[in-house]
């Protein structure tokens, strides 16, 4: 991890980590990352599954991260949007 990406995100997560570890053991607290990286991992290959067996099927879904982040747009096929409700 470079120093500038260490300064955006791990520097600032520690006052957290001294917090959480008064509160959990620290196995506790790489088991709880560990399970949310896990499920961020498993949605990710369910939705690129997803992608392209539809698009095996002859639908031309397209998906782009930007659109999923910023305008909450899981696919699109020409211009319709499909998303899902949250």
């Amino acid at each position: 991890m470079s120093n500038q990406a260490r300064s955006r995100w791990l520097d600032k997560l520690q006052p957290l980590k001294g917090r959480l570890l008064q509160r959990y053991s620290a196995d506790r607290i790489e088991d709880a990352v560990r399970w949310r990286l896990g499920k961020f991992y498993y949605s990710a290959v369910r939705e690129v599954d997803l992608l392209i067996s539809i698009n095996a099927a002859g639908i031309p879904l397209k998906y782009h991260l930007v659109a999923d982040v910023l305008l909450r747009v899981d696919y699109w096929v020409d211009q319709n949007w499909v998303h899902r409700e949250s």
